[in-house]
């Protein structure tokens, strides 16, 4: 006889996890297989949060570097400015999500340098759709990038797919890697200009 298991399904940005495991959050038992529970980080405050200081131009370089927020406005001739983090990435573990760059429609910040995880099991295949790709490729030998890594670290160098510069919507296919349980999408910007960055969604195939 067959027996169907229901794969977990927490919230994008939950994370499962069983009875006796610490969780710095709200605990849902919708989602989760067994005696297993969603739990959700409580969200805390991000640079893309923060109040606009409206002033002239935004400081671009140093510790005190800023972003102008597309999405906000200020009076008269004024940009709306807000502190770059180099808090970037996270980690995922449904069947399904989507992420940006940081800051992203506003430009990303110099300097990011973002790991995004995806966990997966045995004969998962991930479907990507980055639905926009915008980064700039002008700084020499050293353009900012995005890239798709079939393995455990960006270290092992084995990455998938690699993205510079603007491209219409891309959809990666990565397959089943028998030698690791983790897709990896790596962002990294210079110390020059900046763009809008990326968007893209994700999901696992069973």
């Amino acid at each position: 006889m067959l027996i169907s298991i229901r794969p977990n399904t927490c919230p994008v940005g939950s994370t499962c996890m069983s009875e006796g495991e610490t969780c710095d959050g709200t605990k849902d038992t919708n989602g989760c297989c067994g005696n297993m529970f969603c739990c959700t980080p409580i969200p805390t405050t991000t640079p893309h949060e923060v109040d606009c200081v409206c002033k002239d131009t935004c400081d671009r370089d140093g510790t005190d570097e800023e972003y102008v927020d597309i999405n906000k406005g200020c009076s008269g001739n004024n940009t709306c400015c807000k502190p770059c983090s180099s808090t970037c990435g996270g980690s995922f573990n449904a069947l399904m999500g989507s992420f940006t760059s940081p800051n992203y429609p506003s430009n990303y910040c110099n300097n990011q340098d973002c790991i995004y995880n995806i966990t997966v099991e045995d004969g998962n295949t991930v479907l990507f759709n980055f639905t926009t790709i915008h980064l700039d490729d002008l700084n020499g030998m050293n353009p900012d990038f995005v890239k798709v890594y079939n393995a455990e670290s960006i270290a092992e160098r084995t990455f998938y797919a690699e993205y510079t510069g603007d491209h219409h919507a891309q959809i990666v296919t990565v397959p089943d890697n028998p030698s690791s349980n983790t897709v990896i999408v790596y962002f990294r910007s210079g110390d020059t200009l900046t763009n809008s960055g990326f968007q893209v969604t994700y999901k696992i195939i069973w």
